[in-house]
Formats: C-alpha cells, sequence, structure tokens
C-alpha cells in the first residue's frame, strides 16, 4: 500500500474516532496499517521469551552503568553484521569520549548481537527490554482496525513509563536521539515530565508522512541545511527558528571526474524486485556500455540467485561501500538513478545528477512538487536525457538543485 493510501486509510480512522491527536503511537499505526498479524502461539511465545531476555540483558547492564555514573542518555542505532557498529548517521555524536561519559540506548533485533555490545560497548542498554509482553488473545483481536490502534497505543505508553522509570532512577539530564520516526514522541512522553533537555538530529528527509513530527518537540533539533530547517517548521510551526540548529554533520562535499559517464542504480525497499529487473534489462539494452552502469543493493535485503547472475553476467558492478558518498567518489558516479531514495537529496551535494524514475506510484511525488530532481519516465530514454543534463542547461539546473538544498 502506498503512502498517500495509508494516508487516506489513516485520515478515515480518524474521523471514526479510532485514533486521538494525543496518540504517542501515530507513526506506527501510520507505517502498520497494512501489516497482517500472524495468530500463532509460537511466535507470541518466542516473542515474549525474547522480551524477557532483553529485560534480564538490561538488568545486568544497568549494574554495570552504576559505576560508570552519567546524566546523558544517547538513544541511536548500531549497524548490525558489521565489524563497524557505528552507524554514519549518528558517527559524528559518537565519539570515543562521549560513548563512555552517557548511557548508550540502542535498538537491536537480534538477542546474540546483542550480547557481544554487552562486552564491546560502555554503559549500553537495550530498549527491548522495556518493551511489553503481549498475548495470544490480544493478538487474535488485532483484525479489529479498532483493537489494531489501540494495541500500538497501549505498548507505546507502557514503553514510555518504563523508559520514565529509568530516566528517573538513573537521574538523567539530557536525552540526545536520532530521529527514529518509530519512537521520537514515546522518548518525548517519558522526557517531558522529568524536565529532561531534549536533543535531536536528523536521518533522512522530512514530509507529510511523518505524523511523528507533529507532536511534541524537542528543546533543540538539529539538521542538515536552511532547506530541511524550513520543510520541519511546515510539519509543526511550534519548532521556533531557535529551536532548529542547522549542521551539515553528515555529508561532505567530494571531489568528482567530470570526465565520468557512470550510472549508478539504487534498489530500494517498496520497489519490487521485478521493476528493479526489468529497469536495469533496459538500462542495459539502451546504454552505449554496460561497463558504466553500477548496482547499490540494499544490505538488510534477499535478492533472488536469477538477478545477482544477470548483473554478474552483464559486468554489473555491485558497489559495497558503506556509505553513499564513498560509492560515488570511489566509482566517478555522474548520474544517480532512484525512486524515492534519500538519495535523490544527498547526490546534488556532490554534483551528480539525480534522476527520479516517475512509474507506478513508487516515486516521490514530494520531490516532484519541490522541483529537486530530474525526470526519467521511461528508463530505456535515458540516453535522451542524459544528453540534456550535459548541456549548459542541465548543468545550471543541477547548480540550482543544490543551492536549494544545501545552501
Amino acid at each position: 500500500m502506498s503512502n498517500y493510501l495509508k494516508l487516506k486509510k489513516y485520515q478515515n480512522l480518524f474521523k471514526k474516532g479510532y485514533i486521538d491527536n494525543d496518540f504517542i503511537s501515530l507513526q506506527n499505526i501510520f507505517e502498520n496499517l497494512d501489516k497482517i498479524f500472524t495468530v500463532s502461539r509460537i511466535n507470541i511465545l518466542r516473542y515474549n521469551i525474547n522480551i524477557k531476555l532483553f529485560r534480564l540483558l538490561n538488568y545486568i547492564c544497568s549494574l554495570k552503568i552504576r559505576k560508570h555514573y552519567t546524566s546523558t542518555i544517547h538513544y541511536w542505532i548500531p549497524l548490525s553484521n558489521s565489524e563497524n557498529i557505528y552507524d554514519h548517521r549518528s558517527k559524528y555524536f559518537l565519539s570515543s569520549r562521549s560513548i563512555k561519559n552517557q548511557i548508550n540506548l540502542i535498538r537491536t533485533n537480534s538477542f546474540i548481537s546483542s550480547l557481544r555490545l554487552v562486552f564491546s560497548l560502555p554503559n549500553v542498554i537495550f530498549l527491548n527490554g522495556f518493551q511489553r509482553k503481549t498475548s495470544f488473545k490480544e493478538i487474535k483481536k488485532l483484525k479489529n482496525l479498532r483493537n489494531k490502534c489501540l494495541f500500538y497505543e497501549k505498548n507505546e505508553k507502557i514503553l514510555s513509563e518504563n523508559l520514565k522509570k529509568f530516566f528517573l532512577k538513573n537521574n538523567i539530564k539530557k536525552l540526545i536521539c536520532i530521529d527514529d520516526y518509530r519512537i521520537i514522541q514515546t522518548l518525548l512522553e517519558a522526557s517531558k515530565p522529568l524536565k529532561i533537555k531534549t536533543v535531536a538530529y536528523q536521518h533522512g528527509r522530512f514530509n507529510d508522512f511523518q505524523l511523528c513530527f507533529k507532536g511534541k518537540t524537542f528543546d533543540e533539533f538539529i539538521v542538515w541545511s536552511n532547506f530541511f530547517k524550513k520543510e520541519l517548521i511546515k510539519i509543526n510551526e511550534n519548532y521556533s527558528q531557535k529551536k532548529i540548529k542547522v549542521l551539515n554533520f553528515r555529508f561532505k562535499n567530494i571531489k568528482l571526474n567530470n570526465n565520468s559517464n557512470n550510472i549508478l542504480y539504487l534498489c530500494e525497499q517498496k520497489v519490487p524486485i521485478k521493476e528493479i529487473f526489468k529497469d536495469i534489462m533496459l538500462l542495459c539494452k539502451t546504454s552505449s556500455n554496460k561497463k558504466k552502469i553500477f548496482v547499490r543493493l540494499r544490505v538488510k535485503d534477499d535478492y533472488p540467485k536469477n538477478f545477482l547472475n544477470f548483473l554478474s553476467l552483464q559486468g554489473i558492478k555491485t558497489l559495497k561501500e558503506t556509505t553513499l558518498s564513498e560509492a560515488i567518489h570511489n566509482n566517478n558516479i555522474k548520474y544517480l538513478i532512484a525512486y524515492n531514495s534519500t538519495a535523490l537529496l544527498e547526490v546534488s551535494l556532490y554534483n551528480v545528477y539525480p534522476i527520479m524514475l516517475i512509474k507506478n506510484n513508487f516515486y516521490s511525488k514530494y520531490y516532484l512538487k519541490k522541483k529537486i530532481i530530474f525526470k526519467l519516465k521511461k528508463i530505456e530514454n535515458f540516453e535522451i536525457l542524459k544528453k540534456k543534463l550535459d548541456s549548459d542547461i542541465g548543468k545550471s539546473k543541477l547548480k540550482k538543485i543544490k543551492k536549494k538544498i544545501w545552501y
């Protein structure tokens, strides 16, 4: 279900009174409107055992935290299946000194990987350990939309209350967090009554589907540029000029080979593999040099063997760099093709052409409205578009896009 259809469904639930303005779970309700719960006693048992294990882990970790007292807590998301756990989205705020002098509240999925973090990360505490258990009887009722909304709200309220107790017990004075849409209102709900200073930092774009920004506000919000500052204020007018700080802590300009004609196609989460496969096949057919085509896969996704074999046979390189800027710099990318990714905003900073495919409702209407991308309705017409981009008019438009977003 597209975000636009979700929003219509969400607004209908609001009219029926299933959702209230004061809910702190609005984002989770919106994101999971099309989620189908599997009613399985075994799955519920596994989930509840996992919660118990994380609670035990938190108890052990809390004993260690007392020996290294700190009044600051930082919520962030470590990288999984990586030797370097520090996600580039939070890295600027995770110096070796700050990690030791703060409580590191982290979100993980695997209990095994969390065990490793107990020994490698100081003052660590796990978000999962504050979650509530559920029951078979409760999950059975979630086919009813009203029950579904109340279920998410109950989860977040209990999570918030558990976090508040932890903050109070550890005399927390300051909360720093990545602006994880799923939990920021829950964190604010726990912090505000205790008069904890709250600081958030940006990790992605802002849009009308991020209902989490329309509620309580942080005391300070750090964003990448004035463009994003204006967008945040549009979503929530309570973010005054004083509350938002502009600091491009994540993206740095890079030097590229201007003579390059390399193309990077991004595989995205909500675009079906059939569409991705079709796009790349057409790009190969119409491209004068297949060796100029690069593909960036999503690390968390599993791709069919026939798709990966196709890329190999065509001589298309899949990029392994951790960050997009590294991938662009190391491979002299000049054109980026995607539907909806934040990368379409990022690449103009590097003087790379952000090209958005306009088809099948996978694309971002927000980008289209803001005129911050180059449109491509048919990927087989890329060579025609490329000639326009390489003209003086195309180069001038890229400069305007870069200035609009980043200066």
